[in-house]
């Protein structure tokens, strides 16, 4: 035992404050006995996923066998519980034949990882480096998860955040992550469940962050091949821009028929950038053939346009009516904006 901790390099750190001098003797004997404790038994076998162990004072530990640079290295991500279910996070890298512990993860403000009861891998901008979403189950924010990335040397929470009567919050609501790519990411789709006239929010991460896409009164996803009816209730009638976003991985044609009430608004011509070429024109027609669709509107073979735009004039609960055409991996994003 001795032989293989001394081969082991220890980083620098200080812990959450859940493990302090009230928990612990000191931060030295607990990274002493993490150490102790797992690396051993990781040098010999690969970890379980979410094996839950405990430490001395009270301390439960969970561990997940994550790929967090999406490498061979091996890492894994340690989840802290402590006597009164509080929660952080370290992560024990293997390098060769050792294994180090990383420093501390970095919070946005102190309370925001608060009892968390679920640990997720979501791999936001699809980039083969997962981020952790973790949700929290009590605290000022019960139920709003937070966002950890990996930057190379701890984890760091990118929870989007805003100042409110001095105090930091997240501006997450009720957030939810997108099973699938829409487009090329992942999307976070944020709602208020306490009010349903304000806005929605759609998040993206960009680069290290997250950043905000658009609010809106309305937000709706319709994949390709769907017709959906449905009846968007606001606080005020009134005129709206009705946008149409084409979330697609290719350029072949994706077009929807939008109609208010009945009235056509936008129509499957408004996708396409050109005409449909002569059938004759094989070259033009050639690779470009969506044989998931049976070419309903007679557009199938255009270039795509990703953005559309309409005003519509809405009462309370008109019916809007959508018919998705295209190749089938694809979603068209319907929202709508008061003016």
């Amino acid at each position: 035992m001795g032989k293989i901790l001394k081969c082991l390099v220890l980083v620098a750190t200080s812990l959450f404050p859940i493990i302090s001098l009230a928990v612990t003797a000191n931060r030295e004997a607990l990274d002493d006995k993490i150490l102790e404790k797992y690396v051993p038994e990781f040098l010999k076998k690969e970890p379980d996923t979410n094996s839950i162990q405990s430490l001395d004072d009270g301390i439960q530990v969970s561990t997940y066998n994550i790929k967090l640079d999406g490498n061979k290295t091996e890492y894994i991500v340690l989840q802290y519980f402590d006597r009164l279910d509080r929660c952080a996070f370290r992560v024990l890298k293997k390098e060769r034949n050792t294994f180090s512990l990383t420093q501390e993860t970095v919070q946005q403000y102190p309370t925001s990882l608060n009892g968390c009861f679920e640990v997720e891998q979501k791999d936001l901008d699809q980039d083969g480096k997962p981020e952790l979403v973790v949700s929290t189950s009590f605290g000022r924010e019960v139920g709003i998860p937070s966002i950890l990335r990996w930057n190379g040397r701890q984890l760091v929470e990118i929870t989007p955040v805003e100042n409110k009567s001095g105090k930091l919050v997240k501006k997450f609501r009720q957030m939810t992550v997108s099973a699938k790519p829409i487009g090329k990411k992942l999307l976070i789709v944020d709602v208020d469940p306490n009010d349903k006239f304000a806005k929605k929010r759609i998040y993206l991460k960009e680069g290290d962050s997250i950043k905000l896409v658009g609010e809106y009164d309305m937000v709706s996803f319709i994949p390709v091949g769907s017709e959906v009816t449905f009846n968007p209730e606001f606080p005020l009638d009134g005129e709206y821009t009705l946008e149409a976003n084409v979330l697609s991985n290719h350029d072949r044609a994706v077009r929807a028929q939008i109609s208010v009430n009945g009235s056509k608004v936008l129509n499957s011509q408004d996708f396409c950038v050109g005409t449909q070429p002569d059938k004759k024109d094989k070259e033009k027609w050639a690779g470009r053939d969506d044989d998931d669709d049976a070419d309903i509107d007679r557009c199938k073979r255009c270039k795509s346009k990703k953005d559309v735009y309409a005003t519509v004039n809405l009462k309370q609960k008109n019916e809007i009516k959508v018919t998705v055409y295209g190749k089938k991996d694809s979603v068209v994003r319907v929202t709508l904006v008061k003016k």
